[in-house]
């Protein structure tokens, strides 16, 4: 005579097990979701210095050329040409060259970077 045996013929997780492996999953992302935030602020700082970097290349290039050129009036082509596609030149404010220092400010995703006469500072967040 076979045992009627419901439970061992049954497939599948107990309500129990469920509950604990969602548990492991939420603590999991409470834990994980923080750092991966701090890795995208990183990387925001990072992109917007080397950014500016890449404008103070260019803006440097254009004073060789033209040691009395008022960079406010260069044509946002011709400095998109020198920069590339990947940067928003309509994102640099207050360009000054005052004796081949050039100093501007910079900003990408909530980063501003400072150059003043041909120093880059550390990038700083918004207010």
């Amino acid at each position: 005579m076979k045992k009627n045996n419901k439970r061992k013929n049954q497939k599948g997780f107990t309500l129990i097990e469920l509950i604990v492996v969602i548990a492991i999953l939420g603590i999991l992302a409470a834990i994980a979701i923080p750092r991966l935030a701090g890795f995208t602020d990183r990387a925001n700082k990072s992109a917007a210095a080397t950014e500016a970097r890449t404008i103070l290349t260019a803006y440097s290039t254009l004073v060789a050329e033209n040691p009395n050129v008022d960079l406010a009036a260069v044509d946002p082509d011709d400095l998109k040409a020198l920069t590339g596609d990947n940067i928003d030149v309509s994102k640099i404010t207050e360009q000054k060259n005052i004796d081949g220092k050039i100093s501007f400010t910079y900003e990408r995703s909530g980063w501003f970077v400072k150059c003043e006469d041909g120093q880059l500072k550390d990038p700083s967040e918004k207010s």
